[in-house]
């Protein structure tokens, strides 16, 4: 979803510069440039066409009939104009329309289908603001515009029929099909400026209906069957799946090639920014860029005789005979448990949830259980399940007025999770326990550890039943680790570690020198297992596997736990809620003590996260420690001798302090335009403007953490505790500790846990989509006028 700020001219050029493009021939056919369309009350209704004059009228937020403004407009440039949306389907599917005229049509028809039901639901359910500032109410909306312009092409030229939603704030709906709303809307009596925040939260509905409209379309699924293809439950098209790769290869190189531009005319311009003309320009020219042979196509002839040519050369041949269609009816569907698998999916990803939310669960499940029927027919059973789905949850608020967009509800299911893992925690929060005695063996200067490390090491060491340890990356998590294996080796007692990711075990085992795993592969070897949904069940011992019929035999050796044993959880902040219960839930039954390691700075789990913050809630105050001394970085100084890099350490722990979050930036700024600095006499700090530090805090992880900065505004720029930075060419700032490790996906060590999404079309993985859209907003969310990047969108919003 963009926000687009810019000026209405811009957005015309944006759409009238694709005549030049490989689609032109359908952008020059019709009366007009956009189809335009409003929902009233219920219902959609079209409008007159626009041409590129009255839709530039139209952007700015006036009546394309008669240039009346509708409302109080605002001039400046941070002024909201529509909010554009990209509604897709699997790329099998443009194919078969590439090859196809009849499929073409059937699905541009239910393309069509889809727009006009898009529109309807988000003029039932989008609102806008009323009232004083401070004192605002949401309104429902009375009138929504949008237009749509069907695009059937990526930018890359390649056949890719998609639809992008433009919300207008004063409301306008583009497809591309562009989908645009506008954001000017109707509501209690006058012309108002439509509440974004609410259909950020509606996004996913908005994209979930448009993919079930089309995958559940009569019309062009029996077009699909007269061909001979056959879709699997994601809805993609398995005769045409195997040539997906190469025509999006080339969609990727050209996007290299434009973004390459776009690096080179930056470096060369800073400060500016490239007009609509420019990246035009970059368009154009990323198209010819290394493929000087070839002409781009200007009629629809030469343009899907090209498609055919090159599927043809990848060894595509049409299916010989037609394939029946057998749908499943209405009726076979089992309501209880369709309703039952939403409450689960949602929940894998996400504590609170929506009304909308609900309803996009079940539009993919009506979609993936091959359901093909007309809108109507879908939309009742939709909004069936997601009425039945509301009454099964838990509200989260207690607010009479409180806006339908808001996440405010949960299940009865994630609040069992979340009260059984803070139980377990302050259980052993609870029994205070005691610190190892350091002393002979810093005495006898065994480990040469600094003060945090030792007290960690210590804390590690004894007895206590829960441990939580914080640190930037470099600050020695490490270190402390592998003293603490030799501590409790001279004990009697063993070390296991074990990490939401393979990848960060394989290295924690390297450098560590104890036995690693996964917290998935621990947790499956004492007998948990875990559905594609997110469901979660423990085996006994002799029991078959429901999914694979293997008989549970029992912990395997290499993952059995003694008492008295320490379980140390790495990197601990990407852990989500149901993992962090099945570990403890081993950890209790085999009476090992608990450790956990990590940042609540750095990635958060993919699933429901906060493991950290609630083990820091039950804690006992003294068996909680933070590493606040970064050692990783080192410098050369002016004799050639490497040291340690004290000033570039201090600023990334400045970050994660939220110390004046403006110097930050702006040394940051200046550390990574200067390949050498000048190497200061001791004492002297590099960057005087920077506050003195005040309490450290706990945070990064190992290698791979990006410090949450007070206001992220150093997030584009290189992550000094242990994120990417300019590597200086005297190699000042040489990287000693640690492996980078930013995977976020399920664990790739057999058995592999199924992550969540899985089996949901790429273009609709719910837990990509939303999660990445949550972690930009909550960056938008927190930036501050100084920020460079606190700002709208002022250019057009590109096509994909």
């Amino acid at each position: 979803m963009k926000v687009y700020a810019g000026p209405p001219a811009a957005a015309r050029q944006y759409l009238e510069a694709d005549r030049g493009r490989a689609d032109d021939y359908y952008l020059a056919e019709g009366s007009g440039l956009a189809r335009r369309f409003a929902g009233l009350g219920g219902r959609v209704e079209e409008r007159a066409a626009l041409t590129g004059e009255t839709y530039e009228t139209w952007v700015a937020g006036r009546d394309p009939d008669t240039s009346e403004p509708r409302g109080r407009l605002r001039t400046d440039e941070r002024a909201v104009r529509f909010v554009e949306v990209v509604v897709n389907g699997p790329k099998s599917w443009s194919l078969a329309a590439a090859v196809h005229p009849d499929i073409a049509a059937a699905y541009d028809a239910a393309q069509d289908h889809a727009a006009t039901e898009i529109i309807g639901w988000l003029t039932g359910h989008a609102t806008t603001r009323v009232g004083p500032r401070g004192g605002q109410v949401q309104v429902p909306v009375e009138v929504l515009e949008a237009v749509t312009v069907r695009h059937y092409t990526s930018r890359a030229g390649d056949p890719h029929r998609h639809m992008h939603l433009h919300l207008h704030l004063h409301l306008h709906l583009h497809l591309h099909l562009h989908l645009q709303i506008n954001a000017r809307v109707f509501a209690a009596g006058q012309w108002r400026g439509l509440h974004t925040v609410g259909v950020r939260d509606f996004l996913a509905a908005v994209n979930g209906i448009g993919h079930a409209a089309v995958a559940c379309d009569p019309q062009f699924q029996a077009a699909l069957a007269a061909h001979g293809y056959t879709v699997d439950a994601t809805g993609e098209i398995l005769e045409l799946a195997e040539y997906i790769g190469p025509f999006s290869a080339r969609a990727a190189q050209i996007g290299r090639n434009r973004d390459r531009y776009e690096r080179d005319w930056m470096t060369a311009h800073p400060g500016e920014h490239p007009g609509p003309a420019r990246r035009w320009a970059w368009d154009t020219r990323a198209w010819a860029d290394g493929r000087p042979d070839k002409v781009t196509p200007r009629s629809s002839a030469d343009l899907i005789a090209r498609w055919r040519g090159e599927l043809a050369a990848l060894g595509y041949r049409d299916p010989e005979q037609p394939v029946a269609l057998r749908p499943t009816s209405v009726g076979a569907l089992d309501r209880d448990r369709t309703v039952e698998q939403i409450l689960i999916r949602l929940a894998a990803g996400r504590s609170a949830w929506n009304a909308a939310d609900l309803r996009v669960e079940a539009e993919r499940l009506i979609a993936g259980a091959g359901m093909v029927v007309e809108a109507g027919v879908r939309a009742e059973l939709a909004e069936d399940l997601t009425a039945r789905a509301l009454t099964r949850c838990v509200p989260l608020l207690e607010h009479a007025a409180l806006p339908e967009h808001v996440r405010a509800w949960t299940s009865p299911a994630v609040v069992e999770v979340e009260a059984d893992l803070a139980a377990r925690l302050a259980a052993r929060g609870t029994h205070r326990g005691s610190d190892a005695d350091l002393r002979p063996d810093l005495a006898a200067g065994r480990d040469q550890l600094d003060a945090g490390q030792a007290a960690t090491a210590a804390a590690l060491a004894g007895d206590r039943p829960l441990v939580v340890v914080e640190g930037a990356a470099g600050a020695g998590k490490t270190t402390t680790l592998a003293a603490t294996r030799k501590l409790m080796a001279d004990r009697g007692r063993r070390l296991m570690v074990v990490t939401p990711t393979l990848k960060a075990a394989k290295v924690a085992s390297g450098e560590v020198g104890v036995a690693t795993g996964s917290a998935a592969w621990l947790a499956f070897q004492h007998g948990w297992r875990w559905t594609g949904d997110g469901a979660w069940t423990r085996l006994t011992v002799g029991q078959a596997d429901p999914v694979t019929g293997t008989v549970y035999a029992g912990t395997g050796d290499g993952a059995r736990l003694r008492p008295g044993d320490l379980l140390v959880v790495d990197e601990a902040g990407m852990l989500d809620q149901d993992t962090a219960r099945g570990l403890l839930t081993v950890a209790d039954e085999c009476q090992v003590r608990v450790a956990l390691l990590g940042d609540r700075h750095q990635l958060p789990a993919v699933g429901r996260g906060g493991v950290l913050d609630l083990a820091l809630r039950a804690a006992d105050p003294a068996a909680c420690l933070t590493l606040d001394a970064v050692h990783r970085f080192v410098r050369t100084d002016d004799a050639g001798r490497t040291v340690p890099d004290t000033d570039y350490a201090e600023l990334t722990l400045a970050m994660r302090r939220d110390d004046d979050p403006k110097a930050v930036f702006d040394a940051l700024h200046l550390e990574a335009r200067s390949a050498c600095t000048p190497i200061l006499s001791p004492g002297r700090s590099r960057w005087p403007c920077l506050p003195r530090p005040r309490m450290p805090t706990g945070g990064g992880g190992r290698g791979g953490g990006h410090p949450r900065a007070g206001r992220r505004a150093q997030r584009r720029h290189s992550g000094p505790a242990g994120g990417r930075r300019p590597r200086r060419r005297h190699e000042r700032c040489r990287d000693q500790g640690g492996t980078a490790d930013r995977r976020r996906g399920p664990d790739r060590h057999p058995p592999q846990r199924p992550g969540p999404g899985r089996g949901q079309p790429r273009h609709l993985d719910r837990h990509r989509g939303a999660r990445s859209h949550r972690r930009a907003h909550r960056r938008r969310g927190r930036l501050r006028r100084h920020d460079p990047r606190a700002h709208r969108q002022h250019r057009p919003p590109r096509r994909s």
